[in-house]
């Protein structure tokens, strides 16, 4: 992730009310405080592309392992299980999460 920054927000060029030479911390400390929440939005960003790496992993190997185990399901229950797929994605109540698990998700923070 690349950021360009200018120094738009710094206070020497943007804020009247900061006069340098009333406030010569401002700058200083405006500074640091900009370059710390780009840090933090860096370690965030770095966070949510490894967690979308794992996740991206997960869902190829779940895919690998259904291709592996479809061709040996006989057709008949093949189209059962298609049937039933569709039947609950449209059903507003069935939450596949329950299903799988059997218990309700806990809500995401």
């Amino acid at each position: 992730m690349v950021f360009f920054y200018f120094l738009g927000a710094d206070p020497e060029l943007s804020y009247d009310f900061l006069d340098p030479e009333e406030y010569p911390d401002a700058t200083e400390i405006n500074r640091k405080l900009v370059l710390s929440c780009l840090s933090v939005i860096c370690c965030l960003s770095q966070k949510r592309k490894l967690n979308a790496e794992g996740y991206r992993k997960l869902w190829a190997l779940e895919v690998w392992w259904a291709e592996q185990l479809w061709p040996h399901v006989p057709k008949e229950v093949q189209k059962r299980l298609l049937i039933e797929r569709d039947v609950n994605e449209t059903d507003p109540d069935f939450y596949f999460f329950k299903a799988a698990f059997g218990v309700d998700p806990k809500p995401l923070l």
